[in-house]
């Protein structure tokens, strides 16, 4: 797969995007993208096959590999839905889709660590006979991340909010990280605040209404009163 990946890049005819979820219980959702120009695969006579292989057996529950044909682009989409991160990045699947990822949270913060893979073949490309620039030759490559609390440090990406982006072209580093709040206290006191302003409204449209009540009885006591 890698040569063939070699050559798509040559051709500039690849691309590369990863968009995950990070919940507060680091399960992580989301999908991993890769594709070559089908037209390009059957001019240096490869199939999609040689781009897809075989399913890895280990898939952990939640996860799906399967062929990408958007009639651009062939190759797989690496997808998850609610995977513990533990399960996610221990996998051989992940390991070929997304090498060196990691998530761990500690003391209410999540870290997230993946190598850049234009980065990896950047490096395959020095050592080889016909060295390119990986990045240059790519249409497409980003890594997006969104984690569950703000997003506190993420060196050369884009930052809003809860969400890390990384435009692989750009950026050149070897390794992608970030830092973020695990959500968890900031939505408990969101929630509790929330509850707190439910009940202050409640306890005021009663005390209106009450005393509203109390006023129409005191007015209907104090009225005039007949004489014989």
């Amino acid at each position: 797969m890698v040569a063939i990946a070699l050559m798509g890049l040559l051709t500039g005819c690849m691309k590369f995007t990863t968009d995950l979820t990070i919940d507060a219980d680091l399960n992580v959702s989301g999908e991993i993208v890769f594709g070559i120009e089908t037209q390009a695969l059957e001019t240096m006579g490869a199939t999609p096959e040689d781009v897809v292989g075989e399913a890895p057996e280990d898939l952990p529950e939640g996860a799906t590999y399967e062929p990408l044909d958007d009639g651009t682009y062939s190759g797989f989409v690496f997808g998850l839905e609610g995977v513990s991160a533990s399960e996610f990045t221990s996998g051989e699947g992940v390991s070929e889709a997304a090498p060196g990822l990691s998530i761990s949270e500690q003391d209410g913060v999540i870290t997230f660590a993946m190598d850049s893979p234009l980065a990896e073949l950047e490096e395959e490309s020095a050592g080889s006979e016909m060295p390119f620039d990986a990045t240059s030759m790519v249409d497409e490559a980003w890594v997006q991340i969104t984690f569950p609390g703000p997003v506190t440090e993420a060196e050369g990406a884009e930052i809003s909010g809860n969400t890390a982006r990384w435009d692989l072209t750009e950026y050149s580093a070897a390794e992608l990280t970030a830092t973020a709040e695990s959500g968890d206290a900031g939505g408990l006191w969101l929630t509790l605040a929330l509850i707190i302003v439910v009940v202050l409204l409640a306890v005021a449209v009663v005390a209106v209404i009450i005393r509203r009540r109390g006023a129409a009885r005191r007015q209907g006591t104090s009225g005039p009163t007949s004489t014989p």
